[in-house]
């Protein structure tokens, strides 16, 4: 692992762009705890690429059982989207994304019904959610070898079809230790997700999760629930320094409000 310096925590004018965190033809591995809106924040860029690619988002559901990405969708959107099985087909103009059902999916049937997908319709990127439940169907178990080789194919898919590949990644409760609960980059590692096999990493963080008697947003007597600052902390190129770019996103509602210039 290499060693990280950080970057002082920003200004709320430090924004996030999308190319911050996902760009053509890479792999960017998007990690954090649970609660802090990893899933609802990966659905909003998901379908923000699709508004500015004029592409469809694929977006692989591996634990459809408990994760409820349809309901957060339909809250997000306003549309009922049903998940669907992996290959069944589907008419992609219907959706506002394409949602497929990936329980005890392999990399290697991700890999063909992406390559699939893409022959229909032009593809803006590619969602895998979560890693760590792709590493575990994984016919053979050999530990860290098949861990990097999936994470391997799946940014030599992101090269071939010329689009982003996310994966999403649970990062381990011993950060919450922490007096600082910012993800780290070992974090990463500590959950079996080695810095060489993709291009750039992605934590996300809500200060107010963990400080909420601060919080000007947690107000229990009434519905509005403004926006919070989140951090996206980005470990790009070799990885060796962090960036930090900020924007604001309703966990109550999931949704993500760009401002005028996202």
């Amino acid at each position: 692992m290499h060693p990280t310096t950080t970057t002082p925590t920003p200004a709320p004018d430090n924004k996030f762009h999308l190319q911050d965190f996902a760009r053509e033809g890479e792999l960017t591995i998007f990690g954090g705890r649970p609660a802090m809106g990893r899933t609802s924040v990966a659905l909003n860029i998901a379908l923000s690429l699709q508004e500015q690619t004029g592409g469809k988002a694929i977006y692989f559901d591996l634990d459809c059982m408990h994760s409820h990405i349809d309901r957060r969708l339909r809250t997000i959107t306003g549309e009922i989207v049903e998940p669907t099985p992996l290959f069944e087909r589907t008419q992609p103009s219907a959706l506002p994304l394409r949602l497929w059902d990936a329980r005890n999916a392999t990399v290697s049937q991700i890999v063909a019904c992406s390559r699939k997908a893409a022959a229909q319709t032009p593809i803006a990127a590619i969602f895998v959610d979560w890693l760590q439940l792709l590493f575990e169907n994984a016919p053979t178990s050999d530990g860290p070898v098949h861990i990097a080789r999936d994470l391997v194919d799946l940014r030599l898919l992101a090269q071939e079809l010329g689009v982003p590949v996310i994966g999403l990644a649970s990062l381990p409760r011993e950060l919450e230790a922490r007096n600082d609960k910012r993800p780290r980059l070992t974090d990463f590692a500590v959950g079996g997700l080695p810095d060489t096999a993709c291009d750039r990493f992605v934590a996300i963080y809500r200060h107010y999760y963990y400080h909420t008697d601060g919080c000007p947003h947690c107000q229990t007597d009434t519905e509005a629930h403004p926006s919070e600052p989140t951090e996206l902390l980005v470990w790009d190129g070799d990885k060796t320094e962090r960036t930090t770019h900020i924007l604001r996103f309703d966990a109550h509602s999931g949704k993500v409000d760009w401002g005028p210039e996202s």
